[in-house]
């Protein structure tokens, strides 16, 4: 029997590829593949790189107002009351308590050393860094990798994201923990709901904590959770037990304020400062 044709041994059945085309193929796949992880890595350093460019010069400039109220009146403690005295210290709105703890913590980790502004605020432009980090590395696992990557690009030149993120207050935790709540919804809904609900409930517990207002987030969420699983088919009841442990957290984390309730009606009634509140 003569040898086969040389040709014929590349031969592919019809609707296929030879198998050498097949394999060179998936190599080009493997490497879109990891040129698309490479990507996502390169723009968070850029992302990373202009957020910081941009909360820099604000970062060194001198403290204002409420950062000074903030300091003084709950981090640096000079009478030594403990770090439990500013979770029960809530004259007027500005003490976002577990932003403030936070602070209370890391003025005696740099032994109180508040003559560089920037170095004061690191915790929060920490935070800020982070809230990019969690949309451009976990939300592209609903978001793709596109918008995850325009995402971060937006929030590192946003002037809102920006002008806040720096400051020795509760808005840069706010941010963060807001996008590790929604990090939890994302892996509720994509089925790992055990991990997605200790994820979002713990945010939830504390975001009330650090701003009251943050309890806003709780039934948006539930309702982002159990709309997208319904529209995956899942019934309204299996939608309703996805999405309850969020909402009751969040009501959980609220209820703290109960505990400081006389206080609280008062600054809610009269902001200091401001006819109207």
């Amino acid at each position: 029997i003569p040898p086969a044709h040389p040709r014929r041994l590349t031969a592919a059945t019809p609707g296929k590829a030879p198998l050498h085309l097949q394999q060179q193929q998936n190599t080009m796949s493997t490497r879109k593949l990891d040129a698309s992880e490479g990507s996502v890595s390169a723009w968070l350093v850029i992302a990373l790189a202009i957020y910081l460019v941009r909360v820099m010069p604000w970062a060194m400039s001198e403290l204002w107002y409420d950062e000074v109220i903030t300091l003084g009146d709950y981090v640096f403690d000079i009478r030594g009351r403990g770090l439990g005295y500013v979770f029960r210290n809530y004259p007027v709105a500005n003490n976002h308590m577990l932003s403030s703890a936070v602070y209370w913590l890391w003025v005696r980790f740099i032994d109180f050393n508040v003559t560089a502004e920037h170095l004061l605020r690191v915790p929060s432009i920490a935070f800020g860094a982070l809230t990019i980090v969690l949309v451009m590395c976990h939300w592209r696992v609903w978001l793709g990798s596109r918008l995850a990557i325009l995402g971060g690009l937006l929030l590192a030149i946003s002037p809102v994201f920006t002008a806040y993120a720096y400051q020795i207050r509760g808005y840069a935790l706010t941010m963060a923990m807001a996008a590790v709540a929604v990090s939890g919804a994302i892996e509720v809904i994509n089925g790992r709901h055990r991990t997605g609900q200790v994820i979002a409930v713990a945010a939830m517990l504390l975001l009330p904590i650090v701003i009251p207002s943050n309890v806003i987030l709780a039934p948006v969420l539930a309702l982002f959770i159990a709309i997208v699983l319904w529209q995956t088919g899942r019934s309204w009841t299996q939608c309703l037990l996805r999405a309850l442990p969020a909402l009751l957290a969040g009501a959980v984390g609220f209820s703290y304020y109960f505990t400081l309730w006389d206080a609280f009606l008062a600054v809610s009634r009269e902001p200091g400062g401001w006819s109207s509140a």
